[in-house]
This record gives structure tokens, C-alpha cells and sequence, in this order.
């Protein structure tokens, strides 16, 4: 009987019948051999549904949920009330693990005692691999984790980590209906409820992101689902405080930056962010950006970012 630790795979399925066996196997493969797979079926149209009930017949730590289309946030959601492991790692349909992925977040949590392990993810983009940088290191506390998340310090995304199962609640992944962009960092922010301390080591890279044409992330984002995300972030404010502020000022700024939001847009969402002695230094700058967006302001928004983050 294997004494070690029991780790659930959580994979949302949906249209991906072209990638699904290798995300699998990428699982598989893994050196760390004490895991449950669990394939989360989300209504998918194509033949993915399945494929993953022939992947079950062939290896009994696979397990499949069929569900009606509901999103991969419900998807995840089921995964984890069904699995039965100490540790949950997620993984998207169509992207992989490294074959030692699983040793090393285990291994690193245990050695670190942690409930969370973050590392970057490797972004493949044809026969090119490159590691994400990542802007932390060594270990956190809760308030210095909800400060790399608003920060962009490490991912706000599902991949790249281990998380102790523990630290999930029946909030966590209860997202609102009609936001489907940055959920995952919602759902990020809301595991600080239960933690305690994070590691991240932003050398060593395990988790695959396939750059692929037709994503889902790449594609564009309405401003409807933009305002339902922020007023989410808004109301979170009186139980995490200032670091909601600092969310919404870089999440908007990113958008300018990328081009997915206008000026315009970008003020009127900066009007609901309330300036009082409470609001990080930070979100000050941002809204004089958006006022007089030019490199004067740029370079003092981003002293005070650096600021914000050593605090």
C-alpha cells in the first residue's frame, strides 16, 4: 500500500479530442505514480466525452464525470467534491505535465510545509518552449500571497502549482455566473482564506501551456464580462481589504496595455475604485495614469509598485 500522499489531477474536458490523450498520458508518465485522475466531461460537443471513457478502461486511477455544460469553473468544482486525494494539482484539457512534475510539488511541499507550491509555467508556441517569468521567491505568508497575486507577482491562473486540498471551502470556486475571464484568480484569492504560507520557486518549470490558435484565451473579451469581473472584485473588498484595490488598478492597466480596453473604459472603471488613507499608494498612481497617461505618471505608478510590493 502506498503511505504517500494522494494526488487529484483535476482536468476540465471540453472540445479538446485532439489533445486529451496526450494531456493524459502526460499524467501517466508521471515519476510519481500515487495519483487519481480525475476527467471532468463539460457537455463537450465533440468526441471528448468518449475518449475519456476508453482512457478509464485502460487505467483504474482514471475517473470520469459526465456533466452538462456548465463552464470549467462548475467543472473543477466537481472534480475536487469528488476526488479523494490530499493535494489538488489542475490541469487543462489540451496542455501537459512535465514527468516530474508531481514528485517535485509534492516532495517541495512537504520539505517546505506549505499548502501551496508555485512555480512558472513553460509556454509552448510550436517547437519553441520558454519559462514565464515569475516574480517571487522563497516562502509567503497569506498577506504577502494575496500581494504577488494583485500584483502579477505569480500567476493568477490554475497552472504551475499544488494545492492542499484542505484550503478549498464552498466559496471558493463560487464564482458568478457570466464571468468567464479571471476567474482562476478569483478563486486563487479566495484559497488565502484557510492558508498559511506558500512556496515559489521561479526557476524550475513543470506545467505545459500550449499557445494554440483558437483558445480560449485568445479569444476577446467583452466589456460586459469586464464590468461583471470588477464589480466582483469591488464587493470582495471588505474581506481582503486594499489588496481588491490593487487587483483592479493592474488588471485595468493590463487591459490598456494589451489593448482590450480603451482610455475611456479604463476611467470609468477607475471611478469605482474609492480613494481614502487605506488604498495603496499604488492605485493612486493608477488613476493619475489614466487622468494623464504619460511617461511621468508611468514611471511614478511604477516606484510605487515596487513600493507597495516590499511592504
Amino acid at each position: 500500500m502506498d503511505t504517500r500522499p494522494l494526488v487529484s489531477i483535476i482536468i476540465p474536458v471540453y472540445n479538446v479530442e485532439q489533445h486529451i490523450k496526450d494531456t493524459v498520458k502526460s499524467v501517466q508518465n508521471q515519476t510519481y505514480e500515487h495519483v487519481e485522475i480525475m476527467l471532468i466531461d463539460d457537455g463537450s460537443p465533440d468526441n471528448s466525452g468518449i475518449i475519456c471513457d476508453e482512457l478509464a478502461k485502460s487505467d483504474n486511477r482514471i475517473k470520469v464525470i459526465h456533466q452538462k455544460n456548465m463552464g470549467v469553473t462548475k467543472a473543477r468544482k466537481h472534480g475536487i467534491e469528488a476526488s479523494t486525494g490530499e493535494w489538488i494539482v489542475f490541469l487543462d484539457g489540451d496542455d501537459q505535465l512535465l514527468p516530474t512534475a508531481i514528485e517535485y510539488f509534492v516532495e517541495t511541499a512537504l520539505a517546505k510545509n506549505v499548502d501551496i507550491v508555485q512555480t512558472p509555467n513553460i509556454r509552448v508556441c510550436g517547437s519553441t518552449r520558454t519559462l514565464n517569468r515569475m516574480g517571487a521567491k522563497g516562502k509567503y505568508n497569506k498577506k504577502g500571497y494575496l500581494s504577488l497575486l494583485a500584483n502579477k507577482k505569480i500567476t493568477g491562473g490554475i497552472g504551475g502549482k499544488i494545492i492542499r486540498k484542505s484550503l478549498f471551502n464552498s466559496e471558493t470556486l463560487n464564482i458568478p455566473e457570466g464571468i468567464t475571464n479571471n476567474e482562476d484568480m478569483l478563486m486563487n484569492i479566495r484559497l488565502s482564506d484557510k492558508l498559511n504560507s506558500i512556496y515559489c520557486d521561479p526557476k524550475n518549470g513543470f506545467y505545459l501551456y500550449f499557445d494554440r490558435e483558437g483558445s480560449a484565451s485568445k479569444k476577446k473579451i467583452l466589456l460586459t464580462n469586464w464590468q461583471l469581473l470588477y464589480k466582483e472584485y469591488y464587493s470582495m473588498k471588505e474581506r481582503y481589504g486594499s489588496v481588491m484595490y490593487v487587483c483592479i488598478a493592474n488588471s485595468v492597466h493590463e487591459r490598456y496595455t494589451t489593448k482590450n480596453l480603451t482610455l475611456e473604459e479604463c476611467k470609468e472603471f477607475m471611478k469605482e475604485v474609492k480613494i481614502d488613507l487605506s488604498t495603496p499608494l499604488y492605485t493612486w498612481f493608477i488613476k493619475l495614469y489614466f487622468s494623464y497617461p504619460n511617461k511621468l505618471t508611468g514611471a511614478l505608478m511604477r516606484v510605487a509598485c515596487g513600493i507597495h510590493v516590499r511592504l
